[in-house]
């Protein structure tokens, strides 16, 4: 699913691209908001996390911000 607002984008795990799942190794209650220059705010309720990004993230950098959020939820 995704949620567009005037401001920037909301994502969920389920959420599917062209070319699949956005996140497709994360928990379904996942929640991911994309800003502007890549600003991002991750959510995982299940985890009682919350996880904000205020710096310019690289094209792509969603994931790989996530990428280090798995990496922190498996230690």
């Amino acid at each position: 699913m995704v949620l567009n607002t005037s401001g920037g984008v909301w994502k969920t795990a389920g959420g599917q691209s062209g070319r699949g799942a956005w996140f497709p190794d994360a928990p379904d209650d996942l929640f991911v908001g994309i800003g502007a220059r890549g600003k991002l705010l991750y959510v995982l309720p299940g985890e009682n996390m919350v996880v904000v990004s205020m710096g310019e993230t690289a094209a792509g950098g969603v994931h790989a911000v996530w990428s280090s959020i798995k990496e922190m939820l498996e230690a």
